[in-house]
């Protein structure tokens, strides 16, 4: 919630010169990349080049009833984490930047740039700014209009001013609320000056310095490799409890995304040469970053306990973590086997899976969910086999399951044959359900 209020919470927004995404499979990456070729490449586009332009914005679009409903829900979650708040505090901390920056989206006067060849699914809309003396480009879907999307966040507008803060909340009885991920990785603005001051021993100088100086103030927590594929298992886990099932774009946008960015952007700072070591006090260091997403007059603080090679290694880490993560998940989702990146320093190798660790996961997953085996249906094999191990690999996934169904499954022996050594590390890895596999391994005491 620390963020919500420095950033437009309707738009994708993409400052040139950021590092892009590599996942090509999202729309939004591919047709930035194809839209900046465009720019830097067609002979019509030499005024528009990515040289002169700030940023490439995609406008959304949330429907308003379920727009209301968010906004009930963080006003919740706000008056929770602030009890004595008011309406114009929560405007202010979650709302400011966004109402800003739709009101200046609804001013602007636009100019139509045309489409990519071959990509029809968004027009581009650019505004000349005469203070940066860049150009602002806006990708529009191509059903909807500027002036649709004018009207539209009008609208927003209106529903954002009036809502009903004031309205008591009904007591809660729940449990207190689990973190996020990004929540455990950085603690933001917990420790203000003063408090730093007390834990440091900063002198009232060094403690004024800080106020003055550094916003947001963030604290690093260290987790290693395991302990992070760990939390993003349990993470998985309560979204599947809270909402009954698994969607991996939604996960992403709640847990990582984020998440992916901020840690992305102090990596790249490190590498700059954008940050220093400010002090060094009972073990922690304080480094002093200037980001490009900083407030004006303020600069971000980071306290960590390692020094600025160790953090770049332990966030460069951070990330190949996630992406193994995320790899292993659009894995289970598509059937087809993504390697998994190596972190630095790695503990152990690699496990090559063939078809027999497919079947065995696929078999153990069938036990775990109380789903019956399509024993004989060769078809319905054959297709879950396409499935989870790629194009034309069924009649080979069907073949070892008529090899392997018909073998005591409860003897160990039997799954070592099968699986070798790390057959257990398999099923939980290749399976669609990886939590219920786990339980289930655990009660029959594997």
């Amino acid at each position: 919630m620390e963020y919500l209020g420095a950033c437009n919470l309707f738009t994708s927004h993409f400052v040139i010169g950021c590092v892009l995404s590599d996942n090509n499979n999202l729309d939004v990456v591919q047709t930035l990349k194809d839209w900046i070729h465009v720019k830097d490449n067609d002979w019509g586009m030499k005024k528009y080049t990515t040289d002169r332009t700030q940023f490439i914005s995609f406008p959304q679009i949330i429907e308003l009833p379920k727009l209301k409903l968010l906004i009930k829900d963080l006003i919740s979650e706000y008056k929770k984490a602030y009890p004595h708040a008011e309406k114009d505090d929560f405007l202010d901390h979650i709302f400011d930047y966004t109402l800003f920056d739709l009101d200046r989206f609804i001013s602007r006067d636009y100019v139509w740039m045309g489409s990519i060849p071959n990509n029809s699914k968004f027009d581009f809309y650019n505004f000349y700014d005469n203070d940066s003396q860049e150009y602002l480009d806006f990708a529009v879907p191509t059903d909807l209009t500027i002036e649709h999307l004018k009207q539209y966040y009008k609208r927003v507008i209106k529903i954002i001013k009036n809502l009903p803060f004031d309205h008591k909340q009904a007591p809660s009885h729940s449990q207190p609320k689990e973190k996020d991920f990004r929540g455990k990785i950085f603690e933001i603005n917990k420790k203000n000056h003063l408090a730093l001051e007390k834990e440091y021993r900063f002198s009232e100088d060094e403690s004024e310095f800080i106020y003055r100086t550094f916003w947001p103030i963030i604290v690093v927590n260290s987790f290693s490799v395991q302990e992070i594929y760990q939390d993003l298992i349990n993470q998985k886990r309560r979204f599947i409890e809270k909402y009954g099932a698994f969607d991996l774009e939604i996960f992403k946008r709640l847990q990582t995304e984020f998440m992916v960015y901020e840690v992305t952007e102090f990596i790249q700072s490190l590498q700059k040469g954008k940050s220093r070591i400010w002090d060094t006090r009972n073990g922690s260091h304080f480094h002093w970053f200037k980001l490009d997403t900083d407030r004006p007059n303020s600069q971000t603080l980071l306290i960590s306990d390692k020094d600025e090679t160790q953090l770049e290694i332990y966030f460069k880490n951070l990330l190949i973590e996630v992406e193994n993560f995320l790899k292993e998940q659009e894995r289970n989702e598509s059937g087809v086997a993504l390697p998994p990146q190596q972190p630095i320093n790695p503990q152990t190798d690699t496990i090559k899976y063939t078809t027999k660790h497919y079947v065995l996961a696929y078999l153990f997953e069938c036990n775990a969910t109380g789903e019956s085996f399509p024993i004989g249906n060769k078809k319905e094999l054959e297709r879950i086999g396409n499935k989870r191990m790629g194009m034309g690999k069924g009649n080979r996934f069907y073949k070892v399951f008529n090899e392997i169904i018909n073998k005591d499954l409860n003897a160990e022996n039997n799954l070592i044959e099968i699986g070798g050594e790390d057959w257990r590390k398999a099923l939980i890895e290749l399976s669609k359900a990886p939590e219920m596999v786990e339980e289930y391994l655990q009660k029959k005491q594997f």
